[in-house]
């Protein structure tokens, strides 16, 4: 490949430098994967499944569903029937009071606090997330239209520790596009 900087492909080698650099990670033997039924989530699960195997981590499979939309149930149940048939134990957590006025943040803190409680309970400290470049991009622009702060512009980082557990976002820096290693694998 000619010009391409391969530091910035998605790749298992790629994925396994990077999360071995962190001792978070490098410290456990169980790590929690948030997967929802999309392309990045699904790659990320996949990826992560074969570095698990690879470094003899185990992986627990956690997926949120919001009560917002019906289809939330089958692509969840397919999440867990691909955790399971990976090896993998599946979670699926529930928010079970939807808000009514600022549903996005308020979604976003049931969420995290919903999969923190139960990573305590686990005692697993991190999750990995499914992230990318695009999405990073997309949270910058909708602060700027918002007019966060300076301190507010750049919310995401490959580590970041929130409701006492380490959020592992190891896309950050693959675009949208560049983000399709292993979806024809299933």
């Amino acid at each position: 490949m000619q010009n391409v900087n391969t530091s910035n492909l998605l790749t298992v080698e790629n994925f396994s430098k990077l999360l071995n650099s962190f001792n978070c990670i490098k410290n456990t033997s169980t790590i929690a994967v948030a997967v929802s039924s999309g392309v990045d989530s699904m790659n990320l699960l996949h990826i992560s499944d074969i570095w698990a195997k690879k470094h003899k981590k185990n992986l627990y499979v956690i997926s949120y569903n919001h009560n917002l939309r019906i289809e939330t149930f089958k692509e969840i149940h397919y999440v867990k029937e691909v955790s399971m048939k990976l090896g993998w134990q599946h979670k699926t957590l529930t928010w079970q009071k939807p808000a009514k006025k600022n549903i996005l943040e308020k979604a976003r803190i049931a969420r995290y606090q919903a999969i923190s409680k139960f990573c305590k309970k686990k005692n697993i400290s991190s999750i990995l997330l499914g992230h990318h470049f695009d999405d990073m991009v997309e949270t910058f622009c909708m602060r700027i239209i918002k007019s966060s702060r300076i301190d507010g512009l750049c919310p995401m980082v490959y580590n970041r520790r929130l409701f006492g557990l380490n959020l592992i976002r190891p896309f950050l820096n693959i675009k949208k596009k560049g983000n399709v290693f292993l979806c024809k694998f299933k």
